[in-house]
């Protein structure tokens, strides 16, 4: 039947085209920007000031959550990695964590020099690691982790929109939260950049997020229409199967 052969050759095709531009955009998406892309801001340190906020709680998803504050915080820094709540590896944080999104950041020494493409940087379920070849320049105190949560929808919508390679300004503070669900158990905040291991994370309450500049936007935008591509290839030729 033409019609019959027609749609299947359209349907081939376009399964070839959309996986060939998934896998390009696969490996362009979230490329870190060159230097001289660099927003002057991102070369400045996080500012730490004392806060006089008090303890509060508020609900999420069922959980009763204690925040207590520990200082005002704000930075300003390069995201090269976050953890992924739907990858198989991420067997602790689900749509119901507070703080689905950990972000890892680099700004000041390690934005001035061109190093930074030279370290291999990459988020587990609870830090940021990093790694590099000899001769590389790379500051251990200009990198972090930081686990965000907030009380807001929106704020958390727009969390949830950050991607790797965004140039972006944070500001909330650091604090301690304990859930209801393990009354036993605070996580607590780093209060020094200069830490590391197990307890140099940031635990931010976030009061306001902001992308100043975006990476790759045209590589994120042929990801997502490529993978709408395969699915549709994929649903054709799976309805011809069944009309033959």
């Amino acid at each position: 039947m033409p019609a019959r052969e027609t749609l299947e050759k359209v349907f081939f095709w376009l399964l070839v085209v959309t996986l060939c531009g998934w896998f390009a955009a696969g490996w362009k998406k979230g490329a870190l920007p060159p230097k001289e892309a660099i927003l002057p801001v991102l070369f400045q340190e996080p500012v730490q000031t004392p806060t006089t906020r008090k303890e509060f709680k508020f609900e999420y998803r069922g959980v009763q959550y204690r925040v207590r504050p520990v200082a005002e915080y704000e930075l300003w820094g390069l995201v090269v990695d976050h953890n992924d709540i739907n990858a198989w590896w991420d067997i602790y944080h689900t749509a119901d964590s507070v703080d689905t999104l950990d972000l890892g950041v680099i700004w000041g020494d390690n934005l001035k020099i061109h190093d930074y493409h030279r370290v291999k940087m990459w988020s587990s379920s609870w830090c940021i690691n990093w790694e590099f070849p000899a001769g590389v320049t790379f500051s251990h105190a200009h990198i972090a982790n930081n686990h965000l949560i907030t009380k807001d929808p929106a704020t958390r919508r727009k969390i949830a929109t950050i991607r790797k390679g965004d140039q972006v300004r944070l500001r909330g503070m650091l604090c301690d939260y304990q859930g209801s669900n393990n009354y036993e158990f605070w996580r607590q905040s780093s209060t020094t950049r200069t830490d590391t291991g197990g307890t140099a994370c940031e635990v931010v309450y976030v009061d306001s997020i902001d992308v100043l500049k975006t990476a790759t936007p045209g590589w994120y935008l042929l990801y997502t229409i490529c993978s709408w591509g395969i699915a549709i290839s994929l649903l054709g030729r799976i309805a011809l199967m069944f009309m033959a």
